[in-house]
């Protein structure tokens, strides 16, 4: 267990605080166009429900990179990080950024309009397409008994826990069952 899991934030998608002086990268398993203030969702392995919804600027740069149909992201991996200079209604909050795309051919740099009438340079690095990890029964092991405390004394329930490991690499059946199965103080 490590300080991370102590700070992710309960919340029904991916956001800036989840990945605080860190990066993921994801690989894409549906995109759905929702409509309303965040338009698009981006499901991706293990994101437990938690999807990636770009803000307009990250969706500019993937039509401009991969095209406007949506339906041919499934498959591609991208990665994500934390932008500090993100602004919501004029005031830097913080966002979530797109460092790197797989199917591009060669490393992008776009100048789009990320407010109002400026113009922002953005640079993409090319991604190799990504295969998802696993967490590995090692590093399970030896961070299991720290995990079923966490459940046990009632900090962290076992699907937080679960999310959080799977940030860093698919957990197996046997491993979520080994977290479920542990009892908590409710």
């Amino acid at each position: 267990m490590n300080m991370r899991a102590t700070i992710t934030p309960k919340s029904d998608q991916l956001n800036a605080d989840d990945l605080v002086n860190t990066e993921i990268t994801i690989n894409i398993t549906n995109v759905s166009i929702v409509g309303g203030d965040q338009p698009v969702s981006i499901n991706y392995h293990n994101d437990n429900g938690r999807p990636y919804k770009p803000n307009k600027t990250m969706r500019k740069v993937m039509v401009a990179l991969w095209g406007d149909d949506e339906t041919q992201y499934a498959g591609r991996s991208m990665t994500l990080f934390t932008e500090p200079s993100v602004t919501w209604a004029g005031k830097a909050v913080g966002g979530l950024e797109i460092k790197a795309m797989s199917h591009i051919d060669k490393d992008a740099t776009l100048s789009l309009t990320a407010t109002r009438g400026k113009k922002r340079t953005i640079k993409i690095a090319k991604l190799e397409a990504a295969q998802p990890q696993t967490y590995g029964d090692e590093r399970f092991n030896a961070e299991f008994q720290a995990m079923s405390l966490a459940i046990e004394n009632g900090e962290m329930t076992a699907a937080q826990i679960i999310e959080l490991c799977e940030q860093a690499g698919a957990l197996n059946e046997q491993q979520k069952n080994q977290l479920i199965n542990v009892k908590g103080d409710k």
